[in-house]
């Protein structure tokens, strides 16, 4: 009886494991003529290769908190962006993993491209000399065993009759060969984006 209960016991365990690692629904998509200022599009998408995975916690259309390069940090962008955050996890139990910043646009020589449904490439953002976004990684990173950092894409605002965005990621940024490759659907644009 005690090893029918003990087995009982690591069944059970083995289950709630596995149902916790499952990950969870991406958020559908806003209904037809939802405009808010800032809509988020999706969340909770994630790819691994080679030592990370990378998780898509949200993408937003709309205005971008960005921080000053006097520290101010609850300022908005003037114009609406598109920005995708990002997370980075070293899945590794014994590999470090030294990320280069997909966020940086002067060193990074790989950078991230991001299309949409029709061909369209879609620009990296900039707000100007010592301005950044909240949310980005600044410069090489060590990411230990299990660890995770986050990032924050920012680009132009797509054309609004686009369906889905292609982002991909070159994992060079991590040390790796190969590309991270997301598809992002996207509701229609709001009034004010068209």
């Amino acid at each position: 009886m005690l090893r029918f209960c003990s087995v009982l016991c690591s069944t059970m365990f083995a289950f709630i494991c596995l149902a916790c690692a499952l990950p969870s629904k991406p958020s559908k998509p806003l209904e037809k003529g939802s405009p808010a200022p800032e809509t988020d599009i999706v969340q909770g998408n994630m790819m691994r290769v080679g030592a990370c995975e990378v998780s898509m916690l949200r993408a937003v259309r709309g205005k971008v908190p960005i921080k000053t390069p006097f520290g101010l940090e609850d300022e908005r962008s003037q114009e609406d962006v598109f920005t995708i955050y990002l997370q980075i996890k070293n899945a590794t139990a014994t590999k470090k993993v030294e990320y280069k910043p997909w966020s940086d646009l002067v060193s990074f020589n790989l950078p991230p491209s991001l299309k949409d449904n029709f061909g369209n490439t879609y620009k990296r953002t900039s707000f100007g000399l010592g301005t950044k976004p909240v949310g980005v990684a600044e410069g090489t990173s060590s990411i230990h065993p299990g660890k995770s950092l986050t990032d924050t894409l920012v680009f132009e605002i797509p054309i609004s009759n686009a369906t889905y965005l292609e982002l991909e990621l070159p994992a060079e940024a991590y040390g790796d060969e190969g590309k991270v490759r997301f598809r992002i659907s996207l509701p229609p644009a709001p009034k004010s984006a068209k």
